[in-house]
């Protein structure tokens, strides 16, 4: 996995100040350099991560003070003009060039990702040569709260920190992630409870949800089962597939899994059931927080 240590953050409004406020806490970034020409009008308040006592500032001198109080480690480069491919020099090479302007530019191969938010998906654009018969600014075409802005700039940072950007990048996708999908399926499960078979073993937290579709998935194919995720088990079993019949054969399956000296109150079930692979994970109910 390759680590980032500095990154290009260019524009600096809604989306890239909470972007610049989001990567000043991922673990391994040391350098951010942060490009705008402008200042903050009181207008900008309502969606940005700035306060009423910044109104009149500069962009950049207004995130610096911001990333500053965030992280005091950290090193911030300002650069307060206009930035135009191609004759904008930045200050140094980073690892990561991000451009979260909110104008439409042509792109010829100097930033990585453009990022920006419409009908309530975060977008991160990874083609690195693209021109547009029409030069625009960008407007918002859905309500966008500070939280929305908060969550979307996570998302973006989430993928720095695991290196999964690089991958997108290197294949130039057009990376979309809808910012209400915790909530989405909170309601689907909702929706789903009222049908639920009540699990008389507590230790199995939440195991109705997953529960017919345990069944139904060991029907098609056989089942990997791990104690903690996928990634850092602890123990592993294979369910043959067909083993599975009734809830009662899930349950004492997962009883004799877990019977050993670990110190946890319970089980959290999750199912992944994918087309290729389909597998358990228990996530021991730790109480770490």
């Amino acid at each position: 996995m390759k680590n980032v240590s500095s990154v290009t953050i260019i524009g600096l409004g809604s989306l890239g100040g909470y972007v610049c406020g989001s990567l000043s806490k991922v673990s391994g970034i040391k350098k951010l350099v942060v490009v705008d020409f402008d200042r903050i009008q009181k207008k900008n308040i309502s969606e940005s991560i700035y306060t009423s006592k910044y109104v009149g500032d500069s962009k950049v001198y207004a995130i610096k003070r911001i990333i500053k109080f965030l992280n005091p480690d950290l090193e911030i480069i300002g650069v307060k003009e206009k930035y135009i491919e191609g004759k904008t020099k930045l200050p140094c090479k980073t690892d990561l060039v991000f451009d979260s302007r909110d104008f439409i530019y042509d792109r010829n191969g100097e930033i990585d990702c453009r990022l920006f938010i419409t009908s309530r998906y975060i977008v991160i654009d990874c083609r690195r040569k693209v021109s547009y018969n029409n030069h625009f600014e960008g407007v918002y075409n859905q309500k966008v709260s500070k939280l929305d802005l908060s969550n979307a700039a996570n998302i973006v940072s989430s993928l720095v920190e695991n290196g999964k950007i690089f991958d997108i990048i290197e294949k130039e996708i057009v990376h979309k992630v809808e910012l209400d999908y915790v909530c989405r399926k909170t309601h689907e499960i909702l929706q789903e409870k009222d049908n639920m078979v009540t699990i008389p073993d507590p230790k199995f937290i939440d195991l109705e949800d997953s529960l017919h579709k345990i069944l139904e998935s060991n029907k098609k194919q056989s089942l990997k089962m791990f104690l903690g995720s996928k990634e850092s088990s602890l123990m592993f079993k294979e369910i043959q597939k067909g083993s599975l019949t009734s809830s009662n054969d899930v349950v004492s399956l997962l009883t004799q899994f877990v019977q050993s000296p670990f110190a946890t109150a319970g089980f959290i079930v999750v199912l992944h059931d994918k087309q290729k692979e389909a597998y358990l994970e228990l996530l021991p109910e730790t109480g770490a927080a």
